[in-house]
């Protein structure tokens, strides 16, 4: 290959290393500031990497294209026509590629927080169907030590099989205390064989389930109404699902999170 050649090579890889630096740059943008869902743990390092190896490159073919351009300054004024008519075009195709990678990458935002939605219920019907345990405390719910434990440690394994989860929870509607009120209760709210031999009565405040104005109309609609619908909450890169459980005329609310640092597309 003569000097030409290398210099046209060299300017090849220069302008498309500059385009994917630019369209990085750009869908790092766009994932931090919109929280979107594609790609793995560790993006900020695998970032730093990809900008650090595309520079590399873009300086290879700069150095590459000064060595051979210097034989060829004489000619410095004979560009080729066809050179000036596809620099329009690629000029035109970069611009488009912005608004396509911006519309994938939502695309796949979307797409994985589908799949995550449907994993997260598919996951709690299947704990209600196989928990028998958890059944036979729905038929007789006491609020007390005994009955707090025994929901704690079926909350328990349910997590350890579903590794991705955190604090599974379990919402009641019950009067206690002369007050109707919502109750939770989670894995962590586990006795042991000592406490269960305590005397001090059960802390109810412990497990009274805070909640905002549109949390109760949700709840009242499950406990009041029958409402038989699943809630499925997004904040940022974590998520929440919410699934009423109706058994034997009464009603609970199976609370599942997921909270991942980063997200990626099919998770």
């Amino acid at each position: 290959m003569n000097s030409k050649t290398y210099v046209k090579l060299s300017n090849v890889i220069g302008v498309v290393s500059i385009i994917l630096l630019v369209l990085w740059v750009f869908s790092f943008i766009l994932i931090e500031v919109f929280d979107l869902l594609i790609f793995q743990k560790n993006m900020t390092e695998i970032f730093m990497l990809s900008i650090l190896a595309l520079i590399a490159v873009m300086a290879g073919a700069l150095i590459i294209n000064i060595m051979f351009n210097l034989t060829r300054i004489a000619d410095k004024h004979n560009i080729d026509d066809s050179t000036k008519k596809m620099s329009k075009k690629v000029a035109f195709a970069g611009l488009l590629i912005f608004p396509i990678l911006a519309i994938l990458l939502f695309f796949g935002d979307y797409a994985t927080e589908k799949r995550k939605e449907e994993y997260m219920l598919r996951s709690t019907k299947s704990f209600i169907s196989d928990s028998q345990t958890l059944k036979n405390l729905m038929d007789t719910i006491k609020f007390n030590e005994v009955f707090v434990n025994e929901i704690a440690r079926e909350l328990g394994k349910y997590e350890r099989a579903e590794l991705n989860f955190n604090d599974p929870e379990i919402i009641f509607y019950l009067n206690i205390e002369s007050q109707n009120d919502y109750f939770k209760i989670d894995d962590r709210d586990t006795f042991t064989q000592r406490d269960l031999q305590d005397t001090v009565s059960i802390n109810i405040d412990k497990y009274t389930e805070y909640y905002n104005k549109e949390d109760e109309e949700y709840f009242n609609k499950v406990f009041q109404q029958g409402f038989n619908k699943h809630r499925f909450i997004r904040n940022g890169k974590n998520f929440m699902l919410e699934y009423p459980f109706h058994y034997q005329g009464k009603t609970v609310i199976i609370r599942t999170s997921d909270y991942q640092r980063y997200g990626k597309y099919g998770s």
